[in-house]
């Protein structure tokens, strides 16, 4: 096997057009990144050498661009089959984790955070949460929303290492407008919601009897939850499961996934145990 790292985002959507053919079914025009291409020459050889070119990305839709993109030149049935399991999984792990919880006797805390640590998607996560309860519901969007944080933070970090130190380039100097275009925007969002939240909605606006920043949730949730179900209809849509069986090359790669996934799910419930089962540490109150 020869492993290689994309180190990141190889292509992008121009910034300087609308660089989708809405008269062709949609079709992307995609450019690759300044300073990439070295690099994605090397792959795309790599690849067309190689019997068989396995992408092995970060289970959520950021890692799944980055594979996408490390792979430009592969077919589209290809690239859709990895996104595809990872979809599937989530909604498998969205109906039956919560109730394999319950059938388990595990609390809502324990339950909750083992649902925000192993579930893909953000939605889906509040989704099995809240077939738990409130409490888990409260703890799987908290452990989320960690790990999203967290992600953000490790992914910006190992990309500007490898800007730097391993894919630095001698005639190139690393400034801040590629620091700038590697940073994951997601966390500027973030903390400008939890400022805004923390520091002028809540001390202007709430009350003893009125909690404002809740409130506003109530509306974003009638939203998310059409957002939600929009996405899924359009994933299924656009599902083909004949292909995907097609491409499973004797279900090789969906045992790779399954044996990472199990893996993922044992060493959090290890860490679900460890923090807040009670027994080495005292219980958590969620407010």
């Amino acid at each position: 096997y020869m492993v290689k790292a994309s180190m990141g985002h190889l292509i992008d959507l121009p910034k300087s057009r609308i660089a989708i053919d809405v008269n062709n079914n949609f079709q992307p025009e995609y450019i690759t990144v300044r300073g990439r291409a070295k690099l994605l020459k090397e792959l795309q050889k790599d690849a067309k050498n190689s019997s068989g070119v396995l992408l092995a990305s970060d289970n959520d839709r950021e890692g799944e661009a980055i594979a996408t993109g490390a792979a430009a030149k592969a077919k589209k049935s290809d690239l859709s089959m990895a996104v595809s399991i990872s979809i599937i999984f989530t909604i498998l792990m969205m109906v039956f984790e919560p109730i394999i919880i319950k059938a388990c006797g595990m609390n809502q805390l324990m339950g909750g955070s083992l649902i925000g640590g192993t579930v893909d998607s953000t939605g889906a996560v509040v989704v099995a949460g809240t077939a738990l309860g409130e409490e888990a519901q409260k703890a799987a969007v908290l452990v989320k929303s960690i790990q999203n944080i967290l992600i953000g933070f490790i992914a910006f970090f190992v990309a500007l290492f490898f800007a730097t130190k391993v894919d630095k380039n001698p005639n190139e100097k690393v400034g801040a407008k590629e620091i700038w275009y590697r940073f994951p925007k997601f966390i500027i969002g973030f903390f400008v919601a939890s400022l805004v939240a923390s520091f002028i909605i809540q001390p202007l606006f709430n009350t003893p009897d009125y909690n404002a920043v809740g409130s506003i949730n109530k509306v974003l949730d009638q939203y998310k939850n059409w957002a939600f179900v929009l996405a899924f209809t359009s994933i299924g849509l656009d599902t083909n499961f004949k292909e995907i069986a097609r491409q499973m090359h004797g279900g090789k790669v969906l045992w790779l996934y399954i044996i990472g996934q199990m893996f993922n799910i044992g060493l959090t419930l290890f860490a679900v145990w460890f923090l807040l089962s009670g027994v080495v540490f005292p219980i958590p109150v969620l407010d």
